[in-house]
């Protein structure tokens, strides 16, 4: 009798820590395919700005300080990995893709031309899509290092050498530098 019910306590405790085990890992992956699915939509960013250095190149060469900065705020944002520096580093992108479009209010050639105006709306596009994956993966960290609060799924995660992930913060901002083309997503 006393066996069986050794047995039956073994039996729940192991399911137990199967089950703290199963819940950390479905929580990393989800973590891990947020990140992934963020670093999609930031190379998507990074070819368009390619794309938007092209196009002003032809229009802007007095604007050379400009463009070298983005073309230098792109090497940096596909460089970086850690989420901290990279949510920097696309705020710095960011910066320079507005000054780019101050800029390019000077130059009536560029405003009008067919192929900046696609850009400057697939700019906009891809800030709002880069948003949602900013904030799905913040969902994610948030709910991963939430599993550090209890001391059993913490002692688990520190056995499987999982650590408390940083946030991927940036302010929100949008549509600070898409200027009419952001008003028709909202």
């Amino acid at each position: 009798m006393a066996i069986s019910i050794t047995m039956i306590i073994l039996s729940g405790v192991l399911i137990w820590i199967l089950y703290l085990y199963r819940d950390l890992v479905r929580q990393k992956n989800s973590l891990d395919a947020a990140w992934d699915d963020l670093e999609a939509h930031l190379n998507k960013k990074c070819k368009a700005l390619e794309s938007l250095v092209n196009a002003g190149e032809v229009f802007m060469s007095q604007e050379e300080d400009i463009l070298r900065a983005l073309v230098m705020a792109e090497a940096k944002l596909l460089r970086e990995e850690d989420p901290q520096k990279k949510a920097q580093a696309e705020a710095a992108a960011d910066n320079v893709v507005k000054d780019l479009f101050a800029a390019s209010a000077k130059h009536h050639n560029l405003e009008s031309n067919q192929d900046f105006l696609k850009i400057r709306e697939k700019m906009a596009e891809i800030g709002l899509e880069t948003q949602a994956a900013q904030r799905f993966y913040n969902i994610n960290v948030r709910d991963f290092n939430d599993k550090f609060k209890f001391f059993a799924k913490k002692a688990m995660a520190e056995l499987m050498n999982y650590k408390q992930q940083e946030y991927f913060d940036t302010e929100d901002r949008g549509a600070v530098y898409y200027g009419a083309e952001m008003d028709k997503h909202r």
